[in-house]
């Protein structure tokens, strides 16, 4: 149920334009109950992506804690998305990412694939709100950490482009996963609504490299 939860989903909602770039540092997880209250995990990635085309990105990521549980350890993603269809008045922009995650160390190997479908409004040329849902599937055996097979978890959130030539944008997103599986009576004990799945926030800053300006939906993308 952790698998992917340090994940945001905002540099897949809306391609970065062809030639061009985003670096992104995120960091949350899901929130852990501590005492009387629930503190999200710390978890933080760093993602480098780059627009093939106007509507194909690339991308990759670190997870910076998970690489260092043990020793030995390097757990990555790989990626591409793709943007579907344009933005068009209320219609929202929808895009589609394949990520394959790698835990890997010197005595084994753990895999997992997500889909994400990601509905986003372009509201203003700064501001970016999108909604969506991952698919995570681990097809080879828990040998490194505990998953399930199959992981459902819907997605909020949104990004705040900063500067003058929007080059920053600063993003959060509230996922639950797994909200069907019960999380009372675990040896930790995962906060969400009745103890149904996981929420997990995650926050986000980027820096987009662009060598020219991307097309917008309505304008094209934030």
């Amino acid at each position: 149920m952790l698998a992917g939860s340090a994940c945001g989903t905002a540099h897949t909602a809306r391609p970065v334009g062809q030639g061009n770039g985003a670096i992104a540092v995120q960091l949350g997880g899901p929130f852990v109950e501590m005492g009387e209250g629930a503190v999200p995990l710390p978890l933080a990635v760093v993602t480098g992506k780059y627009g093939v085309t106007d509507r194909f990105d690339v991308f990759g990521s670190w997870h910076v804690l998970e690489t260092f549980v043990a020793d030995g350890n390097a757990m990555f993603d790989l990626g591409f998305s793709y943007y579907l269809l344009e933005q068009a008045r209320a219609r929202p922009g929808i895009s589609v990412a394949v990520t394959e995650t790698f835990l890997l160390n010197s005595t084994s190997v753990w895999t997992a694939f997500d889909v994400q479908l990601t509905a986003s409004w372009l509201l203003h040329p700064r501001h970016l709100v999108y909604v969506g849902f991952h698919n995570f599937l681990t097809p080879l055996p828990p040998s490194v950490i505990e998953a399930t097979p199959y992981t459902f978890a819907p997605y909020v959130g949104g990004e705040v482009r900063l500067g003058r030539k929007r080059q920053a944008g600063l993003s959060i997103q509230l996922t639950w996963s797994r909200p069907w599986a019960a999380t009372d009576g675990k040896p930790v004990t995962l906060w969400s609504a009745g103890y149904q799945g996981a929420f997990s926030v995650t926050g986000g800053l980027s820096l987009y490299l662009e060598k020219r300006r991307a097309p917008a939906a309505g304008e094209g993308t934030p």
